[in-house]
């Protein structure tokens, strides 16, 4: 059946090499065999030796389309990247999971940006960050670092918020910090643990070492706690002028969703906002002008005073659709 895993032969050595530029680490292990499995669904980045579902890997040539050339590249890129996010490193116990899973998921839609920029990776990811919100907006959301008091807990952990959610959280903290500084984070927290275990404080530590204190501990709010902060912005104005945006957090519920009451004080993260004033164009590695939201409410000043007639429009909220 050689031809039908010609196209995963043809570009598994160039989603391989973008994956090893990342991460800055030559591949750990001796070999890398990509198998085709009989009856076996979904895939397992193995040490070295990475098993997929028949489906993902081979495909009839006169069968091939677009889509089946994205699943199999969507796929091995996550199974490679394994091989240093959570082969290299390993998470020291199942309440880190998302270690493992949110990174390659992550690191999927990353590589084949770079890879395939043709093939709408910031569309993908805003459709994937709306499904996590959904899910993460219930009542009964689970936070993305849950206690594991039974084997059922560990099953459990391989839903929607390790994948979806914990991806788009490194998008966020990407997007506010700026990839170089990120990513010699997520280097540096490679090369401390290599061949060894490491929890979700080793890892928030190399991120606040490489892009700021306060990166760690606002990671944590997300982490920690389940639940989606709504973030509402208005103008404040002054002698006709806007000279400031005020930004209010509180948990977001859907439509006809019971809100808790009684329970002491609502939820509180640090929200890394990141707002593109109208006219205003990103720049690479940066979004705009960015706070990071701490208390329930605060002001973002503008650069220069806007006339109030144009609050409406005056600033998108969420820049690059990252936050």
């Amino acid at each position: 059946r050689k031809d039908e895993a010609r196209y995963a032969a043809k570009v598994s050595a160039e989603i391989f090499a973008e994956l090893e530029g990342y991460f800055g680490i030559p591949y750990p292990f001796e070999k890398l065999d990509q198998i085709a499995v009989p009856r076996f669904s979904g895939a397992m980045e193995n040490p070295g030796l990475i098993t997929y579902g028949q489906n993902i890997l081979l495909t009839r040539p006169d069968e091939e389309t677009a889509s089946t050339r994205r699943r199999y590249a969507s796929v091995g890129a996550h199974e490679m990247a394994h091989q240093w996010f959570g082969n290299l490193v390993t998470m020291r116990y199942w309440d880190d999971i998302w270690l493992n899973e949110s990174f390659a998921t992550w690191m999927e839609e990353r590589t084949l940006e770079r890879w395939q920029p043709g093939w709408d990776s910031p569309g993908e990811r805003a459709r994937s960050h709306g499904g996590a919100m959904r899910l993460d907006g219930l009542g009964s959301a689970r936070a993305v670092r849950q206690p594991i008091e039974s084997t059922h807990d560990i099953r459990n952990a391989f839903d929607g918020i390790t994948y979806s959610k914990g991806q788009a959280l490194l998008d966020m903290f990407e997007h506010y910090v700026g990839e170089e500084r990120f990513r010699e984070g997520v280097r540096g927290y490679l090369r401390a643990h290599s061949f060894g275990n490491a929890s979700a404080d080793d890892f928030l530590g190399a991120l606040s070492a490489a892009g700021g204190a306060e990166l760690g501990p606002a990671m944590r709010t997300f982490l920690d706690q389940p639940g989606v902060p709504l973030v509402t912005l208005e103008a404040r104005c002054e002698a006709g002028k806007a000279r400031a945006l005020h930004l209010r957090q509180a948990p977001y519920r859907p439509l006809g969703a019971e809100v808790a009451a009684g329970k002491g004080e609502a939820p509180r993260w640090q929200v890394p906002v990141c707002v593109r004033l109208r006219g205003e164009r990103g720049k690479e590695g940066g979004a705009g002008t960015c706070l990071l939201l701490k208390e329930a409410e605060a002001d973002l000043p503008l650069p220069e005073g806007r006339p109030c007639a144009e609050a409406g429009g005056l600033a998108s909220g969420n820049a690059d659709a990252a936050g």
